[in-house]
């Protein structure tokens, strides 16, 4: 049996697995943030077995997955492992958002799957911002939020995704937290006029609270967490277009709130 073990953001997750085919998909969905460390502690295990022909995966000793192919290994451990992170790291509060840096602060754009944000986390990256993230903002208690160096995920069809490694986009290990200048609250919508409306603060917590993953498990810490992080921002709401004319419009948005 081989076996690695990892410190996710303070959350340690321990990988077995029964088959050398099996380690590309553990490194897979290693960041590149986290930390190899040893010891017997542990806080989460999964395991991957060869079970008479059948590839089975684990999450502490209860089986999750079983009669997967090779090629879906990665994807099922990846969503397992990094929902059990978001979910059950002591420090931090995982929203379901896209983050980047932009020359007037940090812009959180959150949203679940399918409304768009991996594409518009993309256009403004190539409109000069740094990526944090496409799938989580990582909140901590003094209200900044930490990179989530994931390879940004574009869908090209139902079957078919392009992976773009976070340093392509500007990630790197001197990223530090930083404070939310905005919240934008939006989604593709075809034809869409981009007309942002103010929120109140109140109101983009409860927005932020929607895509949280502990919201249900620990809502107090969620909620005052995320009361700090807004604290210093403006919150906005509008459908978009087109994620290149939309990244234009946000940044003239947030520069017109600097200014």
């Amino acid at each position: 049996m081989f076996h690695q073990q990892w410190q996710a953001y303070g959350y340690r997750v321990r990988f077995e697995w029964n088959d050398a085919v099996f380690l590309p998909a553990i490194t897979d969905i290693v960041l590149p943030d986290w930390e190899k460390v040893g010891g017997d502690r542990f806080d989460a295990l999964f395991e991957l077995l060869f079970e008479e022909r059948n590839i089975i995966i684990k999450q502490n000793g209860q089986v999750k997955s079983q009669n997967i192919t090779l090629d879906s290994v990665s994807h099922t451990l990846k969503r397992l492992c990094h929902l059990d992170v978001a979910t059950y790291a002591k420090d931090l509060v995982f929203v379901h958002a896209g983050v980047v840096l932009t020359e007037f602060g940090l812009l959180l754009l959150p949203g679940r799957s399918f409304a768009g944000k991996s594409t518009l986390v993309k256009s403004l990256v190539d409109a000069g911002c740094r990526y944090y993230s496409d799938e989580y903002a990582l909140v901590d208690e003094q209200g900044l939020v930490r990179p989530f160096p994931r390879r940004l995920c574009l869908r090209l069809s139902k079957e078919e995704n392009a992976f773009l490694p976070a340093r392509s986009l500007g990630w790197d290990e001197m990223l530090r937290p930083e404070p939310v200048a905005a919240v934008l609250v939006t989604r593709y919508e075809k034809g869409a006029t981009w007309e942002p409306q103010a929120l109140s603060q109140g109101t983009g917590v409860l927005k932020l609270l929607e895509n949280t993953v502990c919201a249900r498990t620990d809502p107090q810490k969620a909620i005052r967490f995320l009361t700090t992080a807004i604290g210093p921002s403006v919150c906005f709401e509008s459908a978009r277009g087109e994620s290149g004319e939309a990244a234009e419009q946000i940044l003239k948005m947030m520069k017109a709130q600097r200014s």
